[in-house]
């Protein structure tokens, strides 16, 4: 089925046999992003993950990304500063607020993946290594 959303044609395919045939026949043809002006403009011309078209660069850079940044070291490492934190707390006595260790434990993984540091200490407190 074609409809004209706006100034935009689209094709719905409305039954899951035509939608199988669809995906398979021509994933790799409907699998680029749309043309962005303003993503072109900062992400260098569309030379990002995110809004690169779908090839041999995009599958080199979300490899990349799959295995160094969203790795299972990023999150073994923060999960042993978790439960050492933990420890700590529980030898000295200290209540453990369960909420604003597991926050403090994201903002980690995302710090590392980011900036390459920790935000947060073992007690919560900002970290300024």
């Amino acid at each position: 089925m074609y409809l004209k959303m706006g100034t935009t044609g689209v094709v719905v395919a409305s039954s899951l046999g035509a939608a199988r045939t669809f995906l398979k026949a021509l994933d790799a043809k409907y699998a680029n992003r749309p043309a962005v002006a303003s993503a072109a403009d900062i992400t260098y011309g569309c030379q990002n993950m995110v809004f690169a078209n779908y090839g041999p660069k995009w599958k080199l850079m979300r490899k990349l990304a799959s295995v160094h940044l969203l790795g299972a070291r990023v999150r073994r490492d923060e999960a042993g500063h978790l439960l050492r934190g933990v420890a700590e707390a529980a030898a000295a006595g200290r209540p453990v607020v369960v909420p604003e260790v597991l926050v403090c434990a994201l903002a980690n993984i995302v710090g590392q993946i980011t900036v390459s540091k920790r935000v947060f200490d073992a007690q919560g407190d900002e970290s300024n290594r």
